[in-house]
This record gives C-alpha cells, sequence and structure tokens, in this order.
C-alpha cells in the first residue's frame, strides 16, 4: 500500500536524490516505503536524560555518523565517507523521526537532528515497499475553470488506516525489464528474516511474483488479470518549469501517475498540482522545480479501474541541467558475499536460527581491473603494498579475491586500507591476486541499484531477499528458517533506465557452475520442522460441518456473501491471509465467456471471511467491491498462504503444495456447493 502522510512542518527540500523528490515552491507531502533489513534500535524511553545536539557539525560527515550511531541508526565505521551503509542510516533515523526517508540532509533533517534529545518516541513504522508518493498541494495557484473545464488542486491525503484486504494480492504495473503490461503478487512478509519472504511458484500465468520485496508501483490490490486501456495519454506540454500529461477518453480527477526518475529502477506516483477536466479528457500538470535534474520518463497512468494506460508518443521529458544517462558496461552479478560476523560463509556450514548473515553482491562492470599483486598480503595487514600508486585513491575500494578494503591513504605504492569492508571476510591474498578498483559510487556508476535474490531448500522451498544496491551489505536473520539445507537458486540484477529507453536493464544469474553461488548452508535445530495447514469438514465437539457458504443464492448489489472456514488449522507456520478463488459461469441467458477471480482476506480467530458486494456492473469488475453480472460464481478453490508456503485446497477434494510435486487429499466434500448468482 501507499500512504500519504502529512508530517507537521515537515516540508523539506531534497536535493539530488533518487529516491524521493520534493519541491521549494509548493507544500510537499512524502511517503516513501522502503525495504531494510536491519532493526533500528528505540533509544530507551525509561528515566531517560535529554541530550544536547544544538551544537553539531553538520559540514563534518564523522560527526553525523557519530550521531547516527549513538542513537542506533548503524552508519557503520565513523571514518567520514558518508556511502551506502550512512545513507541507509540517515534514511533510518528519518523514517523514525516522521520525516520523508530521503537519505538527503535537507533544512528539516538539520534542525529535527539540532533539536534530538535522544528520548524521542518512533512516529512511523515504515514497510517494504520500494514506492515513493509524492502530494503536492500548490496554495498560492490560481484555480481557473470554464463552464466545461473544472479545475481541482489537490490536498493532502488522509491516512488510510483499513489494511483489511488490501496488503496483499494483485496489482496492476508495467514490466521494468520488458515495459508490458504485468500483474505483480504482493503479500505480507517478513524482510528481516532471509525466509521471511516466499518465493511462489505457482502464480498465474502473466503475473510476476515480486512478493512484497519487489518493485511496486501501485497502491491498491486489484485481481490478477489486467488490460490496457482504450484511452491514450501523452506529454501535451513541457517546458522549464512544468510539464503537462494528457489523457484522452473520459474527464477524470482520480488518475494516478507513474513515473521513473534519473539513474533509478523505482516506479514512483506523482500527483499533479492540479488537475483540468473537460469531457473526454484530463490535462494533468505537474511542476518540474521540485524534481531532480536528469532524464524523466513517464511510465503510465491509472484510475483504479483495473487499466492501465500508456502513453502513445514519446515518454522522456528533461528537468534541469542534465548529465549523460548512458549505460555501460555487464550488471551481471558476479561476486556473491555471504557472510556472518564478518566470515564468509558456504560449503554446508550448519547455522543456527538465531544466526544473522548479511549478503551483497557485486556486478561486472562497476570495476576496473588493475595490476595483479605482486606481494602476499596477510590477513592482519592494514597497509598493502600494490604495484605501483594508481591502483587506487583514498576513499576507493579494492575488491581482492572476494574481499572489500577500503583505501584510507597512501604513500607511493603502499597504501593503508580498512580490511573486511562492508562485512567481507579478510583473508591472506596470495602474489598474484586479481585486483579489482571501485572508484565512484554515485548513482549514476553503481550499476545495478536493485536486485532479487532466491534462496531454495532442499525440500523445495523457495524464499526471494530483496538487496537494494550492490556493495552495499544487508542484514537479515535465520529466524522462522525450518530445518533443512539451502543454497542460492537465483540473483537478478535491476540496472536504471537509460537515456532514450522505455526499459532498465536487468540481468539474471541461475545455479549453475561457478563460484557466485558456492555458497550453502545447513539450519539444524530442534522441533523446527514444517507442517503444512489442514482443513477438516466436521466439527470435532458437535460433528457438524466446520465449514460454510452460500449455496446457490441470489445477490445482488449491497448485499453480503459470507464464507466460514472454521475446519482452517495453521500448521507449524502462522497463517497471513487467504484467497478464495472462483469459476464463474455465465448464468442462463448470458452471452458471456467463462472465467475466474479471487478474492483476499486477512486471517481471522473466526475464520469468517465476508465479500462485499457494494455495486455490480456488466463489465468486467476489478474493485474488491465490485462484481460483474451475468454470472455464477462457483466457489473452486482455498488458498492458504502461511509464513513459509502455499497450501491449496480445491473443491474436488485435492490439496496442493506449493514447494511440492506431490498432491494429497481433503476430506470436505461440499465445497463444490458453495456458489452465488448475480442475474
Amino acid at each position: 500500500m501507499i500512504f500519504a502522510i502529512s508530517y507537521c512542518g515537515s516540508q523539506e527540500a531534497i536535493e539530488d536524490n533518487n529516491d524521493a523528490i520534493t519541491t521549494t515552491t509548493t507544500t510537499i507531502v512524502i511517503d516513501e516505503i522502503t525495504t531494510t533489513t536491519s532493526v533500528v534500535k528505540e533509544p530507551q524511553q525509561n528515566q531517560c536524560d535529554p541530550d544536547d545536539n544544538s551544537n553539531i557539525n553538520f559540514e563534518s560527515k564523522k560527526d553525523l555518523q557519530k550521531f547516527l550511531n549513538k542513537y542506533g541508526f548503524n552508519a557503520g565505521e565513523e571514518d567520514g565517507y558518508f556511502g551506502y551503509q550512512s545513507t541507509e542510516a540517515l534514511r533510518k533515523f528519518q523514517a523514525f523521526a516522521g520525516i520523508s526517508p530521503d537519505g538527503d540532509l535537507g533544512p528539516i533533517t538539520k534542525e529535527t537532528i539540532k533539536n534530538w534529545t535522544g528520548c524521542e518516541k518512533e512516529v512511523n513504522s515504515y514497510t517494504s515497499t520500494p514506492t515513493t508518493t509524492i502530494v503536492s498541494n500548490n496554495e498560492e495557484s490560481e484555480q481557473s475553470s470554464t463552464s466545461s473545464t473544472t479545475t481541482t488542486t489537490l490536498g493532502n491525503v488522509e491516512i488510510d488506516n483499513d489494511q483489511s484486504n488490501s496488503g496483499f494480492g494483485f496489482i496492476p504495473s508495467i514490466g521494468l525489464d520488458t515495459n508490458n503490461l504485468v500483474s505483480v503478487f504482493k503479500g505480507v512478509g517478513n524482510n528481516s528474516s532471509v525466509c521471511g519472504t516466499p518465493f511462489y511458484n505457482n502464480v498465474p500465468s502473466g503475473a510476476l511474483n515480486y512478493y512484497s520485496n519487489g518493485i511496486i508501483s501501485e497502491n491498491s490490490i486489484l485481481p490478477s488479470v489486467y488490460l490496457q486501456s482504450s484511452n491514450t495519454a501523452k506529454i501535451l506540454t513541457n517546458s522549464n518549469d512544468a510539464f503537462a500529461i494528457e489523457i484522452l477518453g473520459n474527464g477524470d480527477n482520480t488518475y494516478n501517475f507513474y513515473f521513473i526518475p534519473p539513474f533509478s529502477n523505482q516506479v514512483i506516483l506523482i500527483k499533479p498540482l492540479t488537475i483540468d477536466i473537460s469531457p473526454g479528457k484530463t490535462i494533468a500538470t505537474f511542476s518540474k522545480n521540485s524534481l531532480e535534474s536528469g532524464y524523466w520518463f513517464f511510465a503510465y497512468a491509472e484510475n483504479q479501474s483495473g487499466k492501465i494506460i500508456k502513453s502513445s508518443s514519446p515518454r522522456e521529458f528533461t528537468v534541469g541541467n542534465t548529465s549523460p544517462q548512458t549505460y555501460s558496461g555487464s550488471i551481471e552479478a558476479e561476486i556473491l558475499n555471504f557472510n556472518i560476523n564478518g566470515r564468509n560463509v558456504g560449503g554446508g556450514e550448519t547455522l543456527s536460527n538465531s544466526d544473522v548473515i548479511t549478503i551483497s553482491y557485486i556486478t561486472k562492470g562497476v570495476y576496473d581491473e588493475k595490476p595483479s599483486t605482486t606481494k602476499d598480503i596477510q590477513k592482519d595487514d592494514l597497509e598493502i603494498t600494490l604495484t605501483n600508486n594508481e591502483q587506487a585513491s583514498p576513499g576507493d575500494l579494492l575488491i581482492i579475491n572476494n574481499e572489500i578494503m577500503k583505501v584510507i591513504s597512501k604513500d607511493n605504492n603502499k597504501y593503508k586500507v580498512q580490511r573486511g569492508f562492508n562485512n567481507t571476510e579478510p583473508k591472506k591474498h596470495l602474489t598474484g591476486a586479481s585486483v579489482k578498483q571501485i572508484n565512484d559510487l554515485d548513482s549514476n556508476k553503481v550499476n545495478s541499484t536493485y536486485a532479487l535474490l532466491v534462496l531454495r531448500s532442499e525440500s523445495g522451498k523457495r524464499f526471494q531477499v530483496r538487496l537494494n544496491g550492490e556493495i552495499a551489505s544487508h542484514s537479515f536473520s535465520l529466524s522462522g528458517c525450518p530445518n533443512d539445507r539451502y543454497l542460492f537458486e537465483e540473483i537478478k540484477t535491476f540496472s536504471w533506465r537509460e537515456e532514450g529507453k522505455s526499459i532498465v536493464a536487468s540481468s539474471s544469474a541461475k545455479n549453475v557452475t561457478g563460484s557466485i553461488f558456492n555458497k550453502s548452508f545447513i539450519i539444524s535445530e530442534s522441533n523446527n520442522k514444517y507442517s503444512p495447514p489442514t482443513l477438516k469438514s466436521t466439527d470435532s465437539d458437535s460433528g457438524g460441518f466446520a465449514n460454510s457458504g452460500p449455496r446457490n443464492v441470489n445477490t445482488s448489489a449491497g448485499s453480503k456473501v459470507v464464507f466460514n472456514f472454521s475446519g482452517l488449522q495453521k500448521g507449524s507456520s502462522d497463517l497471513k491471509f487467504v484467497e478464495i478463488k472462483f469459476q464463474m459461469l455465465p448464468t442462463t441467458g448470458s452471452t458471456k465467456s467463462s472465467t475466474n477471480r479471487s478474492v483476499f482476506f486477512a486471517v481471522n480467530d473466526g475464520m469468517e471471511f465476508k465479500i462485499k458486494i457494494d455495486s455490480v456492473v456488466s463489465s468486467t469488475a476489478f474493485k474488491t467491491s465490485e462484481w460483474e453480472s451475468g454470472y455464477r460464481y462457483i466457489f473452486a478453490e482455498l488458498n492458504v498462504y502461511d509464513q513459509l508456503s502455499k497450501t491449496t485446497f480445491k473443491s474436488n477434494g485435492m490439496v496442493s503444495f506449493d514447494d511440492l510435486s506431490n498432491n494429497s487429499t481433503h476430506d470436505v466434500y461440499y465445497l463444490d456447493q458453495f456458489s452465488f448468482n448475480i442475474p
């Protein structure tokens, strides 16, 4: 979900940042939901003695790192190098304080730091959807209207606290590496655990399983079938200060507009300053004053109808002073580090559920090859001798074998280095070891800013892990992982969109013979075996039917259809949500074709799930509360999603498992009798 949250006094200017955009001329309300893999420690609240940070020196990155570390936000070594880890720490602080977590040291962030006492409580909890929402409220703009045109100036958006049926299901999106219309499956995951987000095998055809770790670009959960609208969209005007998007087909002020920022693979939602509506036409106007300089890309528009409107003309536009945005090199992952406390893990090592691991990756194209070592490097050496004085500069990163070192200083060909950078393992390196240099970690130099890593257990379970960007380390626990042997199956890396191209470069590396996937581990603890949920037909006490539902009843707008699956029992893992899937057969006299649809529900104690038929339409229905007439809706299957897997109870008595090829059976023989009609 996307929430647009208004924080008191938070009109913060952000400079040169990929993940969030504000403006200095309009009021901005921003909510970015970002994946993080380490837990922010809340300052101690009991008997708290307030600190004085009013004199902090913002010119010193080292002082800022000290501040972030002091309050548990983990900026890493206090060395004045404000890289990935330090930026992520600043984001965590901003999220904790109720500031838009953009990683930029803007005026509001500075003021908040100066007034920070260490006794503050967390303002908001940010979850793992990589979507940025920008809501502009231009109080100074003049509203213009004629007899045929309505201009809407958008205000602040209230927080939607009703999450009962919006945290999981299928959402419409544009595939970044294809630019085609796709459906993305989103679910409720625990991103702090490497086993917290299942990678389901059997999602519907045409859908992508990005779950809660994927590139999510929509704020509403809809059915799994999406269409491209017959309406057309285009960039109508484009000046130095503003641009406008025109949509032809119907006049509607509820459109959402999605864009890809420069050097980014993230699709973000920007709400316009004004929307002009006339018969068959919508014109949305956006200010450029708040946007990062570079080549922007208009992705698509939608109005929660289930139909995506793609542009009918070129979609790229420039903002400010642009720099070259031409991708070069490979984004194929070459190095995959898997460590515990700075020690490499691999070769089937036995681990515990209490262990915390770090994962990082490096692509082929991000580094420069340098001459190999001419002297041995011992494990504890903090000064190393390389071939010449052109190997690296202070602040650069060196990769020798798989160890990353950060260059602190140099004297001719002698380099003082920080060993085991980003939790890589310091090791002895023999003469002739390969040397790679990374000298620029700016957004336009790092090749991959997002990766999806898939792990597989020997029993068949698959889990996916989101990695925000190469080189940076990402921490995960092994909590909740069942006893099994695990290995890395696949890593898919995404780059940013090049100038003049409509797609984002991507690359996949599979588990074939090669050093990148030479990683495996075993989890072995007592009483940690996985068992799937079950569905029973009768109540153990009364002997009556445990499950109930509608039996061939006629319904209409304003009615409810209730299912009760009290016979559903969890296995060894907590149930997260369920999906009720229907086969849709045309009613007598209807000329419609057979199809299907699903609805999703959060699990409750009583296992009672109510379908609200708020409105009935004659065409394809996409909203959860909207249903299409002319069909008989026959219960087809119940999909149960727990924390680790998916189990499907079908109306014909079969049970299938997401992670296993062998099916089972259940004894609820009357499920196929559940149906309702909308004449």
